[in-house]
């Protein structure tokens, strides 16, 4: 019977790890020097009107603002759904462990017959 070697395994996952966080802080210093170079190249101001609110900023603060609050409505869906689902896949293996159907889409119901 062969040994097998246990700390190997350890150490190929952590390297792995190690390459991924190296790969997202260099893709976000990248990002960071985009966003930069956009910002000194649109620094005109800039006004925007809602409702009665008025606001004077750079175009460049302007557009990334408008874009973080962007990535903040879709991550807020995103999470809705991922909990939704959740929820439903967790009844669902409820509704098997007591024995009883799962449970079908909001609305639906068993039709019998006459």
């Amino acid at each position: 019977m062969a040994k097998r070697n246990v700390s190997t395994g350890l150490l190929s996952e952590a390297g792995g790890v190690a390459a991924r966080i190296l790969a997202f802080v260099l893709l976000a210093a990248l990002v960071l020097i985009l966003a930069k170079l956009f910002a000194v190249q649109n620094a005109a101001y800039v006004t925007v009107w809602f409702y009665n609110w008025k606001f004077t900023a750079a175009l460049a603060d302007v557009v990334l603002l408008a874009f973080c609050l962007g990535a903040l409505v879709m991550g807020l869906l995103l999470l809705s759904f991922c909990l939704r689902s959740r929820f439903r896949k967790r009844a669902a293996r409820q509704g098997q462990r007591q024995g009883g159907p799962a449970p079908g889409p909001a609305g639906s119901s068993p039709e019998t017959g006459p």
